[in-house]
């Protein structure tokens, strides 16, 4: 064994508080963001400065232009852009976009849209109701992937319940 761990193990089980504050200050003293984490940062930061209100069937929803603009493809998308017919409406002091549809998936569209218009199979609803919802709003959003996953999982379970 290093002699340095020889001198440390039986202090560290005395002082065992004094020794982690120890070495957490000296971590918090030498610590320099990585390359990702200081893009992770920015990200958020930007996100902070486009911040705004999404009202889906009186259900309000709080995301940002960065979120909604990672499917360029989207309705989410055409609807912030500067030259969008549709306007948002000041609300508690926020941007405020009204859209009059079922907030029920509204939660799973976000976050794949925050995940880059990512999705596993497993983060869909397991019932073909729920699906075919999904998929209606997916249309209405023009979230084409993403109905195009909801589409998938709807076969998979129809071919499973054919077994």
């Amino acid at each position: 064994m290093p002699t340095s761990f020889n001198r440390t193990l039986p202090y560290l089980f005395t002082n065992p508080g004094t020794y982690l504050t120890s070495a957490l200050s000296q971590a918090a003293a030498t610590y320099i963001p990585t390359p990702v984490k200081k893009l992770k940062l920015e990200q958020i930061h930007k996100s902070q400065q486009s911040r705004f209100i999404m009202n889906i069937g009186c259900t309000r929803f709080e995301t940002s232009a960065t979120v909604l603009q990672s499917y360029p493809e989207s309705i989410l998308t055409a609807m912030i852009e500067v030259n969008s017919p549709v306007k948002p409406y000041i609300f508690d002091g926020r941007h405020t976009y009204f859209l009059d549809r079922d907030a029920k998936h509204f939660p799973l569209i976000l976050n794949y849209l925050r995940n880059q218009a990512r999705i596993h199979s497993d983060m869909l609803p397991r019932d073909v109701r729920s699906l075919n919802e999904l998929q209606v709003e997916c249309n209405f959003y023009e979230l084409r992937h993403l109905e195009l996953e909801v589409q998938k999982k709807i076969l998979d379970l129809q071919q499973l319940s054919l077994i």
